[in-house]
């Protein structure tokens, strides 16, 4: 069975089936902080991020009784990340 990486929102089959669906279109805030340090021979820039979804990515299966679906409250991204620029 040949797996595809894409939502599948609009897919009417659903995990009973083996088709798992995220929505097409999420909105995310970043939240982040970071500082320049010039040094002699260049600017060091260190800096803290975070990404986070604001609405749920997961379309529910049909039957609300899923155990796929139906234990989750919230499926949404989350990342934190180091970044080290050296310019």
């Amino acid at each position: 069975m040949e797996r595809q990486l894409s939502s599948n929102e609009e897919n009417p089959d659903d995990n009973s089936v083996g088709e798992f669906r995220t929505k097409k279109s999420v909105a995310f805030y970043e939240l982040g902080f970071g500082i320049d340090l010039y040094m002699y021979w260049f600017k060091f820039t260190p800096s803290i991020r975070g990404v986070f979804a604001i609405n749920d990515e997961l379309v529910r299966d049909n039957n609300s009784n899923s155990p796929w679906t139906g234990a989750v409250d919230y499926f949404g991204t989350r990342g934190v990340f180091i970044n080290l620029a050296f310019h």
